[in-house]
């Protein structure tokens, strides 16, 4: 188990029993705590905590001593590996056609992992990196999205209308493999005709023209 998640499991344990004996003291809490820290590995810490907590007496039992004990428990066992690996996971996340619920609630989990805040735009950024070239156009097109909660709302918005669409006219590709739906591809071949009944305009009209 990562050190945070363990945490966060610590905090509902105690959420749930405030009102059991010894859970309002703080340093109660921090000795229950490390008698749950177990291990070799873990035993000259542990250690180390007991004989800090031995050295507290009745006045210094306050909300501080638990906020340092949990900054102390962090900064010795948080995998920062773990926040190199999220990063490197969030730059290679890419929607995978149509699971865009899917995608935010990943790229939502990386970057809390990582630390990003949703609200910063370089945030956002990322999130529409990993959406594909067409639904991007439809996110960008004005008014275009100001927050993060609207741009998810826009992309799914765009999904689900190209989805309609496909339902109805089966999906279409581009050369590049980006699923961009089928009324860009109709507008795409619509033009290629039209480039067609040109180019047969002229080689008609060249030819009533030879002698």
């Amino acid at each position: 188990m990562y050190a945070d998640d363990f945490i966060e499991q610590l905090k509902a344990y105690v959420r749930l029993n405030q009102q059991v004996a010894g859970m309002g003291s703080f340093i109660q809490r921090v000795a229950f705590t490390l008698t749950l820290i177990q291990g070799p590995l873990v035993a000259e810490w542990t250690r180390a905590m007991g004989a800090w907590l031995d050295t507290l007496q009745a006045p210094d039992d306050i909300p501080a001593v638990w906020d340092q004990f949990l900054t102390e428990f962090l900064n010795q066992y948080q995998d920062t590996q773990r926040q190199q690996r999220a990063r490197a996971e969030l730059k290679a996340l890419k929607l995978k056609w149509p699971e865009v619920d899917q995608y935010a609630n990943n790229f939502e989990r990386l970057t809390r992992v990582v630390g990003y805040n949703l609200a910063n735009p370089e945030t956002i950024e990322f999130f529409i990196e990993g959406l594909p070239r067409s639904v991007v156009e439809d996110v960008l097109r004005p008014p275009v999205p100001d927050t993060y909660e609207a741009t998810k709302e826009k992309a799914i918005q765009s999904i689900k209308s190209r989805q309609v669409v496909e339902n109805i006219f089966g999906p279409w590709r581009n050369p590049r493999g980006d699923q961009r739906g089928w009324f860009q591809g109709s507008n795409q071949n619509q033009q290629n005709r039209n480039n067609r009944g040109s180019q047969n305009a002229n080689w008609r009209q060249n030819t009533n023209q030879q002698p």
